[in-house]
């Protein structure tokens, strides 16, 4: 018997014409991006901490539509209220995502802050660095964003690098951190737990061990660990990632054929 597949029109139409959508974003990042080069880099600077102040006012809004009362332009989604939604006439505009913003208003900010600074070589100076870094950080962490609360603090390990801090002052914070990661790993969702464990157990050694200590299982997973429930569930997205970049070799397979582009969903 042949086998018939039926799919939504409206559905196809809507996945069809992704790609226009994709360029509209493109063309107007290109924009943006052309008009902030136009600008004296030196001017963003100046009003660094007011843009600083911004994005944590808008974090907060978040907040506020999370934890105290529903607001209608913050929406729960996936169980996080990240973004920021805009209707005029009915139509819905692009979201926003203050998160995304804060990477770069931080990093100004920030930098505003190192510039012309030289005592960075005590101890004591590091305080304002990582007080401007927590702040956002715990901010976003309650939406929650695990992943952008994660690149933050090596930014500011880099640019610290850079102003001048001691090596050794770098290490004994990241000491403290290492020190305090499993008071932090305790207070954390399961779900948040498993995305930072999956990228460990990517190695083979690792998952040989949570297999045969149930314990460590436990830990990394909430429960029993297997390897071949794990290639199915949690390490399937990373695995296939994988597979993606590197097959058709360093050639690759050519334009529109390679393996993993046909079926409307990510690695």
């Amino acid at each position: 018997n042949p086998i018939r597949t039926q799919s939504n029109p409206k559905q196809s139409q809507y996945k069809a014409n992704l790609w226009k959508k994709q360029l509209v974003f493109a063309a107007i990042g290109v924009l943006v991006f052309i008009a902030v080069n136009l600008v004296n880099y030196r001017r963003f600077g100046a009003v660094s901490y007011w843009i600083y102040a911004f994005v944590l006012l808008l974090l907060g809004l978040l907040l506020v539509g999370r934890y105290v009362v529903q607001l209608p332009f913050v929406p729960a989604r996936h169980g996080t209220h990240r973004w920021i939604t805009f209707t005029i006439g009915g139509r819905d505009l692009p979201s926003v995502q203050p998160s995304e913003i804060c990477k770069l208003a931080y990093i100004l900010a920030l930098a505003w802050y190192l510039r012309y600074r030289s005592n960075y070589r005590k101890f004591s100076a590091l305080v304002g660095p990582f007080a401007l870094t927590l702040l956002p950080m715990v901010l976003i962490l309650l939406e929650p964003d695990l992943g952008t609360v994660l690149l933050m603090m090596p930014i500011l390990f880099a640019m610290l690098f850079v102003a001048g801090a001691k090596v050794k002052h770098l290490l004994i914070i990241i000491l403290l951190g290492v020190m305090v990661s499993p008071l932090l790993w305790y207070f954390m969702k399961l779900e948040q737990r498993t995305r930072i464990s999956s990228v460990l157990l990517q190695s083979s050694w690792i998952r040989e061990k949570a297999e045969q200590n149930p314990t460590l299982g436990n830990i990394l997973v909430g429960g029993k660990f297997s390897t071949k429930l794990w290639k199915d569930d949690l390490g399937f997205h990373l695995i296939r990632s994988k597979f993606a970049v590197a097959s058709g070799g360093a050639k690759g397979y050519g334009f529109r054929r390679g393996p993993f582009i046909k079926y409307n969903f990510l690695p």
